[in-house]
């Protein structure tokens, strides 16, 4: 799996990153190189980004969140304050290279909560899949079996993937290479959500039915035109760094000034995460993995979508709109704008709305991508004894939230009660993704 353009470290300067809380296992193969799977804290360290980086171009756009950029201007801000890094290298001679890498926490979870080890995904970055090397995915993924369960944590606590696409192929790869192993695996909490495939030679409306039926055109033409009658409508695409920058801040504004703003939720309130996204978006859009279009009128910004790139698949991760607009759908024109942008960029592998599900993406994105909640323990350990007690855990409190949204819309607070009592700021409040 050597290959010569690879970007490496040094074996012998890695020990420079590793910290004596680092667990680590290796095997021997019959060829030249040796496998090492490692449990290390995560240490922003320029060797460890290169070689991050370089992984990240060779899966498939599997996951943009556990790329370098995102997960650096997301430790000790987002989610969990405590991550580690498990990363299997394979080392040849002096070069080491990476093969699979993800970001795992030590954490509770279910009802009750129950201890176990979890590929780090939060409301900012709901998406688990590693990233493994597609250049020899099943090899990588045989190694990472034969190797994981001889680490000390895992042998204790099982390792849960949340958000997991299942018919992503690592992933798929990852499964089949646990199940030969005998892995100890359960999948519960299946879901799904819209996403917008490549055209594969078929027209766009195909993709975007509401374009298909003529009621719907004419009813979006209304409402263009009658925005029209207000002022100048333009629709902008920007993925220059320093005009990144500047839209934002707008886009901040913007969700400011909305519902987020008014219940203290939004990104530029809270401290930390806006320090996150800031730094996030400038980064990815530093290296071309980043673009904000935006729906404007008379120049200024009435809706701002923000689009992470991972190799040639999209993430629509944020949108805010001017409600005082919301007759005119500013945010469904921006979304069709933006979808039918993507469906025509060269080697478009599809896009991932990061939506909840029922969300109102959905009418315009009808295709579903599935995903579960995947809980992994290696054989004839303790962990794989806790596998169907974590599993249990985690239906429990789905069943608690769903039963609790049933009883929300049922039972919604009355505009008197919710102007008597305002809600204090939420610390970790979930993001108003494309999909919301």
């Amino acid at each position: 799996m050597s290959d010569a353009m690879t970007i490496s470290r040094s074996w012998r300067s890695a020990g420079a990153i590793r910290s004596k809380s680092t667990a680590s296992v290796a095997e021997e193969t019959i060829g030249s190189s040796q496998w090492v799977l490692e449990l290390q804290p995560y240490v922003h360290h320029a060797s460890l980004i290169a070689a991050l980086d370089e992984l990240a171009t060779h899966t498939n756009g599997a996951n943009p969140f556990f790329e370098s950029e995102f997960i650096a201007a997301s430790v000790d801000r987002i989610g969990e304050p405590v991550k580690n890094l498990l990363v299997l290298w394979e080392r040849i001679g002096e070069t080491e290279i990476a093969r699979m890498a993800f970001p795992v926490v030590d954490t509770r979870i279910g009802l009750p909560p129950r201890h176990v080890l979890r590929a780090w995904s939060h409301p900012y970055a709901p998406l688990s899949t590693p990233l493994i090397d597609k250049r020899d995915a099943e090899e990588t993924c045989l190694r990472f079996a034969s190797l994981y369960g001889r680490l000390e944590p895992a042998r204790h606590l099982p390792l849960v993937f949340a958000d997991f696409a299942t018919e992503d192929p690592a992933a798929m790869a990852l499964g089949k290479a646990l199940a030969n192993a005998g892995f100890a695996t359960i999948s519960t909490a299946y879901g799904s959500r819209s996403c917008l495939p490549p055209l594969g030679g078929r027209p766009v409306n195909a993709h975007l039915p509401i374009l298909a039926s003529s009621k719907r055109r004419r009813e979006l033409k209304r409402q263009l035109k009658k925005l029209g009658a207000l002022g100048k409508v333009e629709f902008e695409k920007v993925d220059e760094f320093e005009h990144m920058l500047v839209r934002f801040e707008e886009f901040l504004l913007l969700e400011t000034r909305g519902w987020k703003g008014r219940k203290g939720t939004s990104i530029h309130i809270l401290r930390k995460t806006a320090s996150f996204a800031r730094q996030a978006v400038a980064a990815l859009g530093d290296r071309g993995r980043a673009a904000i279009y935006s729906l404007r009128l008379d120049g200024r910004a009435i809706a701002s979508l923000i689009v992470l790139r991972s190799g040639n698949r999209y993430f629509p991760w944020k949108i805010a709109f001017d409600a005082a607009y919301h007759a005119y759908s500013p945010g469904v024109h921006l979304i069709l704008e933006a979808s039918e942008d993507m469906l025509q960029l060269d080697g478009f592998a599809g896009a991932d709305s990061l939506a909840t599900e029922l969300s109102w993406i959905d009418r315009l994105w009808p295709a579903r991508m599935q995903l579960e909640t995947l809980i992994i323990a290696p054989p004839d350990t303790p962990a794989a004894g806790r596998v169907p007690a974590v599993a249990q855990a985690v239906e429990r409190e789905l069943e608690v939230r769903r039963l609790a949204r049933r009883l929300l819309r049922r039972n919604p607070p009355s505009p008197s009660a919710a102007s008597a009592k305002p809600s204090a700021p939420r610390q970790s409040p979930a993001p108003e993704t494309a999909g919301e």
